[in-house]
């Protein structure tokens, strides 16, 4: 599947007003469906098939349907969007690999049809993933960055307002003034385990 992949024709770019009114001409006002599309500029096998299918039924949908072959639906796409960012909120942010091994975990777990692909790899697909990506950009998916566990669960509001409590009461039992306040922090140690 191409990811990025750039239209030749307007095929398919039809508006539902225009293609409701080319196959009202031909129906309704027994017209040619060569003459019809030639003047509206639609494809004329596609001006055809859209005429018989509105001739069996007449509330058929006049537009392509692009998501026939999409995994999830908007509603579980939701879902695993939602779990994503508590996931992350959490810190417990998921990388790509986690992500497609969650997305398939969820497609077996939800009885859904996937490609063979998936089931032979237990994992989802990189072109899946860059879809999803590009539809719900308010996600951002990196390799989690390094914190250790104690760490983590030591920043709480009772850790850090005791910490603040006791640093003003250093600077007030010994009045240190701005140009003797030095920041010590060794930004380039790094003692938690990478994940």
């Amino acid at each position: 599947m191409v990811r990025y992949r750039e239209r030749k024709t307007n095929r398919g770019k039809t508006p539902v007003e225009v293609m409701r009114t080319a196959v009202d001409e031909v129906l309704k006002k027994n017209r040619a469906i060569n003459a019809v599309a030639r003047e509206t500029g639609i494809d004329r096998m596609t001006l055809k098939r859209y005429v018989r299918k509105s001739s069996l039924s007449p509330s058929v949908g006049l537009i392509p349907n692009w998501n026939t072959r999409q995994v999830f639906n908007l509603e579980q796409e939701e879902m695993l969007a939602k779990y994503l960012l508590q996931a992350s909120k959490m810190n417990y942010g998921l990388s790509t690999k986690t992500t497609r091994q969650f997305a398939y975990d969820m497609a077996v777990a939800n009885n859904i049809t996937c490609p063979s692909s998936w089931s032979m790899k237990k994992t989802a697909g990189i072109d899946w993933l860059q879809g999803f990506m590009k539809r719900r950009p308010e996600l951002s998916l990196r390799a989690a960055e390094a914190t250790s566990l104690a760490r983590a669960t030591a920043f709480n509001k009772y850790n850090v307002s005791e910490f603040f409590k006791n640093l003003h009461k250093v600077r007030a039992r010994h009045n240190f003034g701005p140009e003797n306040i030095y920041n010590v922090d060794e930004t380039g140690l790094n003692c938690a385990k990478a994940c």
